[in-house]
């Protein structure tokens, strides 16, 4: 019988305002084998500090939410926008420094709590390199301590105390009657030495760093905000998925030079894997892997049911090779006793690439289903762009093709570009369509607008009977395609042209919908499925 999970409050740490050191408040029990949460005052500093630096502008990093927390920062910390720190996270995470995206995690991981700092493990080298070396980030680490003193951060870490605490009971309740931690090992026959959830209310995004005494950590930013509260909503999928990767990984790499052979195989998807983020022959396969072992642990824990949904959910993001994998993997549950582990088991997993690249794979094998999410629009390969031809302003009408034109380029070549003219004197049934454009600057969404489940007007977007007040309001959204309900459109548009740009790189996540100002989120959700 399987153990429960220990889900162990994050060590929130309690600072006391005006004491030199922070005091812990902790459960004590033994965490290996078990899952922490944690809100972690050494993000938290991080975050603040990158926040004042404009990093969001830099990167797609800091949250677009537009939450109370997000404000008290904005409010508490703005005497100290100019502070040393800030002015050298903000050199480091430029060019031709590289101190960003997952960099600063890991070195932040290194370090004791605010506001001493203490480097308490070995930094990584290649982090040592990426920051300018030990002298420039050690100059970093005392300006932390510095900025953590000055602003008095433990101060507003206390007041803010309650809502952490918040956060961290809202990821714990969506235990379910399975243990992730416990399902996870069972099925790699392998263990890790802890696993670590810190979640970052001013991130966007998550970042998967592991030590080298294996403790699995995800850092992740809010997916949603509920009540003012931050809220990850995927627990489930980063202990199988996220923490997954430092199971499969490892085990995959090994094969890399084998797996090579059947690189043919990831030329039809490179498009969607591109869009994705999945550049190179090594991410294909890891994320095509480690998705097919989600798929049979939902199997086995969920049912089955709802394992042939996470199948389609995969193919509608381009993996399309994940059904043939997770169908092998029936094998390796049923002969353990032959195949105790994983990496045992690999080789017959490399056997199923090797007979996919022999089998002469149709257009209909790649087809993308439409599930009714933004991302099944744009991870398909046979889309169709239709952009505007009669907006008011051109300027905006000509930069809305250029800026159209660069993300065809970089992440779907090969794809057409329409005029909304063009568009209505062709059959586009069996393509997927990212339609550009105010309601009547674009003439194809001008037809078709009484069929779509929004209203734009000058001072709100009303999106499935909800308005949202505002203006430079975009909205990015995906519908059927009027002449093919198997095969969806992402609609981008705006409530002025002008405001159409940029829209292409607003997170999405896996919305029916987006309403946003510039890339800040103010709603997102889904269409009840029956529509």
């Amino acid at each position: 019988m399987m153990r429960c999970i220990r889900w162990l409050s994050v060590i929130l740490l309690i600072m006391v305002i005006g004491c030199s050191k922070a005091e812990q408040a902790t459960i004590t029990e033994d965490a290996t084998h078990s899952l922490n949460i944690t809100i972690d005052p050494r993000f938290e500093l991080f975050s603040v500090v990158a926040f004042l630096s404009d990093y969001g502008q830099r990167t797609p990093l800091i949250t677009r939410f537009d939450f109370p927390y997000k404000r008290d920062v904005t409010a508490y910390f703005a005497p100290y926008k100019d502070h040393p720190a800030v002015k050298l996270f903000r050199e480091l995470s430029s060019p031709p420094y590289s101190f960003r995206y997952d960099t600063p995690p890991v070195a932040m991981l290194c370090l004791s709590d605010p506001p001493d700092l203490r480097i308490q493990s070995e930094i990584p080298k290649l982090t040592l390199s990426l920051s300018g070396g030990a002298k420039k980030l050690e100059q970093f680490f005392e300006e932390l301590r510095s900025f953590a003193r000055t602003a008095d951060f433990a101060a507003f870490f206390e007041a803010h105390r309650d809502l952490y605490s918040k956060s961290i009971e809202n990821a714990r309740k969506q235990a379910d009657s399975v243990d992730l931690i416990a399902s996870l090992e069972n099925y790699f026959g392998m263990k890790q030495h802890s696993y670590n959830i810190i979640i970052v209310p001013l991130q966007s995004g998550s970042f998967g760093p592991k030590t080298g005494a294996n403790d699995i950590y995800n850092i992740c930013g809010p997916d949603s905000i509920a009540g003012d509260v931050p809220v990850i909503s995927g627990v489930r999928n980063i202990c199988w998925h996220e923490f997954g990767h430092s199971f499969s990984n490892p085990i995959a790499e090994q094969y890399l030079p084998e797996l090579r052979d059947y690189s043919a195989l990831f030329d039809p998807i490179a498009s969607r894997m591109n869009c994705g983020g999945y550049e190179n022959l090594e991410g294909c396969v890891y994320e095509h892997v480690l998705r097919a072992v989600n798929v049979r642990l939902t199997a086995i824990y969920l049912g089955e049911e709802n394992a042939k949904k996470a199948i389609q959910g995969h193919r509608s993001f381009g993996f399309v090779y994940v059904e043939a994998l997770a169908e092998k993997l029936k094998q390796y549950e049923t002969q353990r006793n032959k195949y105790p582990t994983f990496d045992d088991y690999f080789p017959q997993l490399v056997a199923v690439f090797d007979q996919l690249s022999k089998e002469n794979l149709s257009d209909s094998f790649y087809a993308v289903p439409f599930t009714g999410t933004i991302r099944s629009v744009v991870s398909d390969y046979k889309d169709v762009f239709i952009v505007p031809s009669h907006e008011n302003d051109k300027e905006a009408q000509d930069n809305i093709l250029k800026y159209v034109e660069n993300k065809r380029d970089k992440y779907h070549k090969g794809s057409l570009i329409l005029t909304d003219e063009e568009a209505l004197k062709q059959d586009l049934s069996n393509h997927s369509l990212m339609v550009f454009g105010t309601m009547t600057g674009n003439l194809w969404l001008d037809k078709h607008k009484d069929s779509l489940p929004f209203h734009i007007d000058t001072d709100k977007i009303t999106v499935d009977e909800t308005p949202v007040p505002g203006d430079h309001l975009r909205l990015i959204t995906a519908w059927p395609n009027p002449q093919d309900s198997s095969k969806g459109m992402a609609i981008y548009t705006a409530q002025e042209a002008t405001d159409i740009l940029g829209s292409y790189d607003v997170p999405i996540w896996w919305a029916d919908y987006v309403v946003a100002v510039d890339k800040n989120v103010i709603k997102s959700g889904n269409y009840a499925r029956s529509r």
